[in-house]
């Protein structure tokens, strides 16, 4: 083999090599890979990207067995920026630019998840603790991507496989204050076809119970939707439980609380969006979300 052949280099998930340089750069120019590819070579520390890499000058090194690839799982630090900040049409753009760049996996993972959790959904018990230990997988993975760090179909049951109670939880509190909050609004509801003189008495009592009702719920929805899910990823990110993941994740809610508002505005507009663009559309807008999603997360959490 030829000293040339000392490459490595990772493709949808997996390492790949030993190859030789000049092939890197032909899989670059030709679009087969992208251009920040994560690639090795001995002598280098640890992987780095191939457009902050050496490639260009096409040196020749020898044929040697690479370290650990770069998906060693290892625990990161769980604490929150001082300051932390975010901007979520940026968040929206990093989202897009990293779903873009690795659709099909992106997008394919994305259906994969949703299908398992469509399924669980139709048994009552898998419904309240099911979500986080399914979707919190695919989350996870989209953060690796987002990193630069390889990620595969194994991350989506990531959540099953470390720290299933504590996202397990997470799901239950993230569903059961929606339901609660429901209880009133349904209960109003009820009243009011019951007593149809109420309405018409009092037209503008009735739509300031309706409208406060559902206001609350929304309210509700967006709240623990965000902190429970910043959770999860703390979960599975620095191996914590739910208790002290639940803690920083409204801490990182609170400091920008009507950024997340916002954030959660755009993404509902997006999903409906999807659903007029023949329901494809909605897988693409929730990879999408989940990816921006990932980012305001790294924004508060990450290095």
């Amino acid at each position: 083999m030829s000293t040339e052949q000392g490459w490595f280099y990772e493709q949808g998930g997996n390492q790949q090599g030993p190859v030789s340089a000049s092939a890197i750069q032909g899989m670059i120019s030709s679009g087969t890979i992208p251009r920040n590819t994560l690639v090795w070579r001995e002598g280098l520390a640890d992987w780095t990207h191939f457009d902050k890499s050496e490639l260009c000058g096409n040196q020749n090194f020898p044929t040697v067995t690479p370290p650990a690839g770069p998906r060693a799982f290892t625990p990161r630090p769980a604490r929150l920026k001082s300051d932390f900040n975010f901007s979520v049409f940026n968040s929206l753009s990093v989202g897009w630019k990293v779903m873009v760049e690795n659709f099909w996996p992106f997008v394919g993972f994305y259906v994969l998840a949703s299908l398992i959790y469509g399924v669980a959904s139709n048994l009552v018990i898998p419904m309240f603790i099911g979500f986080f230990p399914i979707m919190g997988g695919y989350m996870y993975y989209t953060l690796l991507r987002l990193r630069g760090h390889p990620g595969d179909v194994e991350n989506i049951f990531d959540g099953f496989k470390r720290r299933l109670g504590s996202t397990a939880m997470l799901s239950f509190l993230m569903i059961l204050p929606l339901l609660l909050a429901m209880i009133p609004l349904f209960g109003s509801v009820i009243y009011l076809s019951q007593n149809p003189e109420f309405v018409e008495n009092s037209p503008v009592a009735f739509g300031a119970i309706l409208t406060g009702g559902i206001l609350f719920t929304i309210f509700v929805t967006i709240v623990m939707t965000t902190v429970t899910g910043l959770a999860t990823l703390l979960c599975l990110d620095c191996d914590i439980g739910w208790s002290q993941a639940f803690g920083l994740g409204l801490r990182a809610f609170t400091k920008h609380a009507f950024k997340f508002f916002g954030f959660a505005i755009i993404v509902t507009i997006l999903s409906y969006g999807g659903l007029i663009l023949l329901f494809v559309g909605t897988f693409v807008a929730g990879a999408w979300s989940v990816g921006a999603f990932s980012h305001i997360y790294e924004e508060a959490f990450g290095d």
